[in-house]
């Protein structure tokens, strides 16, 4: 008897090499992140939409950039070796509404955040509760925001999935 196809294991990198999970899984992941940033309470993506993207190939960056093509918006990946400036250009351009950044550029994440209007919304990814470093880093970009007086949610990929896996 052959695996249904959501059965079949696939592979998505991760920080120790790859992460093995199956189709079904990282499907209702991209379910889940498309839901949250659809329907949630925060400013919605709708198609057309721009995601800049801030980190490096992982399972979040995969989870993430499937779902932007799920919604129909556009993924505008940002050259982690890029200068500032060329990467704030990049985003006032397109007008980008979120930032999905690695929680190692998170601080990169909340300077565009805070020099471009137009982002009202950062996305943590290859975010960790256990690390206390991610922890730290998340709560700091929380409060540079805060600070800053933009109303700019900063919120963890796990976070997001589990608030989006309730919604229909």
């Amino acid at each position: 008897m052959r695996a249904r196809p959501q059965d079949r294991p696939c592979f998505v990198p991760s920080a120790s090499q790859y992460e093995k999970t199956s189709f079904g899984e990282l499907w209702a992941r991209v379910r889940a992140v498309a839901n949250e940033w659809h329907t949630d309470a925060h400013p919605q993506l709708k198609p057309g939409g721009r995601v800049a993207m801030l980190g490096f190939a992982s399972g979040d960056y995969t989870i993430i950039d499937l779902a932007c093509t799920y919604l129909g918006c556009v993924s505008v990946p940002l050259q982690t070796s890029s200068p500032a400036s060329q990467q704030r250009a990049i985003t006032d351009e397109t007008e980008s509404r979120l930032v999905a950044a690695s929680v190692e550029r998170l601080d990169r994440a909340v300077d565009l955040t805070l020099e471009s209007p137009s982002i009202d919304r950062i996305q943590v990814f290859d975010f960790h509760a256990e690390v206390s470093d991610h922890v730290d880093a998340l709560d700091e970009a929380r409060s540079r925001v805060k600070s800053a007086g933009r109303a700019v949610s900063v919120d963890s990929l796990p976070e997001v999935l589990r608030r989006g896996a309730g919604l229909p």
